[in-house]
């Protein structure tokens, strides 16, 4: 239930962004269920979902291609929900070619395919439903900000 509300929250950020009120020209700041304030682009082009699951949260927002900004994913839409996944991948076939980046709390988590879909350009955003990894998030957020060229 807690990965759906930070879903919602999150999807709520991406996809009505211009309605929240906004810190900078690029940014909006939400808050998510665990009472976190966090800046995120106002309109990401690219997004990388920490459980593949919350593309659920997506699809109420997005109507019409929830997948068209998701660049990378962990599997467990596949694995879990199959029939789903199997329903998503007949109409919307791009989702085979989404990158896997494996559970973003283990070791297993590729920050290398993180950083590279980073350098591919435009506004990217990381969203995770399992907020109670915070500290791990932290750890490799530093990595990924030190590893990210200069802008």
């Amino acid at each position: 239930m807690r990965t759906i509300l930070f879903a919602a929250v999150a999807a709520a950020a991406l996809v009505a962004g211009p309605s929240l009120p906004a810190v900078a020209a690029d940014t909006v700041t939400v808050t998510d269920v665990a009472g976190r304030t966090v800046e995120v682009p106002k309109d990401p082009t690219r997004i990388v979902l920490g459980e593949s699951r919350m593309i659920y949260a997506i699809s109420v927002i997005d109507r019409e291609n929830p997948f068209a900004r998701v660049v990378g994913w962990k599997d467990d839409l596949e694995n879990f929900d199959p029939d789903a996944y199997r329903k998503f991948l007949a109409k919307f076939p791009e989702i085979a070619d989404i990158a896997l980046l494996g559970s973003p709390t283990d070791a297993e988590y590729s920050l290398e395919k993180l950083i590279a879909l980073d350098a591919q350009g435009g506004r990217l955003i990381v969203v995770d439903g399992d907020w109670s990894a915070g500290p791990v998030w932290t750890d490799r957020a530093k990595r990924w900000r030190s590893a990210r060229p200069a802008e």
